[in-house]
């Protein structure tokens, strides 16, 4: 990826009627200056999650090159899962294509390997989050991989698509698959949060893990300074 020299994000929003928080990739308050931001039809969290998004390929292609049109100098996703068609968004647009937070485990493994770390994933679902999509990122296939209980609140009303979510429970859903990650996993040096609706909470995961903890809403932001996505994750891991 190039160097920018300040980007404007530009966003390819799931269709999703569950509340975003402040810290999520479409809340208005996450970027600065705010994202240029297109919602394609009938992507579903759970079309998109679980069906790898067969069928909408063509429809975030021409949203991405709409959104090169209107001065988006950054082209980046709402659901990390859209890291699988990272190719094919790159080929559409002439602008840098930031599809997933898992193009950032690559860059944190190398970061940390020479202290005996590595990074680890949280995903919103260990179980559609396949070799393929950690290929996809050019992730280590031994990455650990953590997920929130698949019938908890944070998992169902984020893939069923309500319209209501309890915070609270949410939070507790995601801090208690970090916690189970970390205890399973001695070496975790960093978490990538794959789920751009879990940064709400990554100032309690850095706070309880005491480890850098590396979304796109956290490292996006960096990229608007000017720093390229590499960098920005670098940074990220020295703060």
């Amino acid at each position: 990826m190039t160097q920018n020299t300040g980007a404007q994000i530009g966003l390819l929003m799931l269709e999703s009627r569950f509340p975003r928080f402040k810290g999520d990739i479409g809340h208005p308050e996450t970027f600065n200056p705010p994202a240029l931001v297109a919602t394609i039809r009938n992507a579903t969290p759970k079309r998109v999650v679980e069906d790898q998004a067969t069928g909408l390929v063509n429809s975030f292609s021409d949203a991405a090159k709409k959104l090169e049109q209107a001065g988006a100098s950054l082209i980046t996703t709402s659901c990390g899962f859209l890291v699988l068609h990272q190719k094919t968004l790159e080929t559409a647009v002439t602008v840098p294509v930031v599809s997933s937070a898992l193009l950032a485990v690559p860059i944190a493994a190398e970061q940390l390997r020479p202290d005996g770390l590595r990074p680890a994933i949280l995903t919103i679902s260990s179980e559609n989050l396949t070799a393929a999509h950690l290929q996809a990122a050019d992730c280590p296939l031994e990455t650990p991989i953590g997920a929130p209980d698949p019938k908890g609140h944070f998992c169902t009303q984020i893939l069923g698509n309500h319209e209501t979510m309890d915070q609270d429970a949410a939070r507790q859903d995601v801090i208690t698959a970090a916690a189970d990650l970390m205890k399973k996993h001695t070496d975790i040096g960093a978490l990538v949060l794959e789920c751009t609706n879990m940064p709400p909470y990554a100032s309690d995961l850095a706070r309880l893990f005491e480890i850098p903890i590396l979304s796109l809403p956290g490292l996006l932001p960096l990229c608007q300074t000017g720093l390229s996505f590499k960098a920005a994750t670098r940074k990220a891991l020295a703060m």
